[in-house]
């Protein structure tokens, strides 16, 4: 199934289990964060859905997009098709606007 796995524990991720990152905003806190997971063993691959054209983000991603990140469908969409297992959502916008909720439908 594409969909996204809500098991991955601490425990699993402590174990090194690789997984398919999605960070959600393009802001400075979500670059740090992409820096972070990048450099991270388990990370298999990493990808953002941005605001907008952030070159840092863009730099460290293995798949870039711009789009409405308010926009659930959209999101999970882009989560669909690079596979991915964990998402971290950045602003608070696209949480209030119930992309987490798509992200796990």
């Amino acid at each position: 199934s594409n969909q996204m796995v809500p098991s991955a524990t601490l425990r699993e991720l402590a174990t090194g289990s690789q997984h398919h990152f999605l960070v959600v905003g393009s802001n400075a806190r979500e670059h740090a964060i992409a820096r972070k997971l990048k450099e991270s063993h388990l990370c298999a691959s990493l990808s953002c859905f941005a605001a907008n054209n952030n070159p840092g983000i863009k730099t460290v991603c293995d798949n870039f997009s711009t789009g409405n990140i308010t926009d659930g469908a959209a999101v999970a969409e882009f989560a669909r098709a690079h596979k991915i297992t964990i998402a971290v959502v950045g602003p608070e916008g696209p949480l209030e606007a119930g992309v987490s909720d798509a992200l796990w439908a």
